[in-house]
């Protein structure tokens, strides 16, 4: 036992050594310095991106129902005013027209459209981005490892754990 746990120390201390080596390594890697940065715009950018998408559906959420309440211009909408499917009479025109000054209909629906583009648009776009942070971290990851087999360290450390359960 006392041969083993001389052997399992020596083995800490290279452990201990090869570590200290891969730590500068991994500071001094150019390739690890490239994708750490990556990482780091990456999720610069998908907190900016959203944050935008946030604001936009916040923005929605504010406005929407404005359109959704007044009773005019929901009627209207309903009855295709201002578009080719809509029909009425004459006397039905003449009130429609007078409904459409009242609610303010050509501003309101013009906005109650590009409103529901946007919230379409917006998340459309969210659900759609894919983020390279995931591959970017299995780039670092790998390179690490790559790292790591070329101290031999993860035999060492399998070596030393095999050692320590047998004792």
């Amino acid at each position: 036992i006392g041969c083993l746990t001389t052997q399992l120390q020596y083995m800490a201390v290279q452990i201990e050594g090869l570590e200290t080596r891969f730590a500068d390594q991994v500071e001094s890697d150019d390739t690890l310095s490239r994708v750490s940065r990556e990482i780091e715009i990456a999720e610069r950018f998908d907190k900016e991106r959203e944050a935008q998408y946030i604001e936009i559906r916040e923005e929605v959420t504010r406005k929407a129902p404005a359109y959704r309440e007044n009773e005019f211009l929901m009627y209207l909408v309903r009855i295709q005013y201002g578009t080719p499917a809509y029909t009425g009479g004459l006397l039905l025109r003449y009130f429609d027209r007078w409904v459409a000054r009242l609610c303010n209909f050509d501003l309101n629906r013009s906005n109650q459209i590009i409103l529901a583009e946007m919230e379409s648009t917006n998340e459309e776009n969210f659900k759609s981005h894919t983020s390279p942070i995931i591959d970017l971290q299995r780039r670092r990851k790998s390179r690490q490892q790559e790292l790591e087999g070329g101290l031999g360290l993860p035999a060492l450390r399998a070596d030393y754990s095999s050692l320590e359960a047998s004792i």
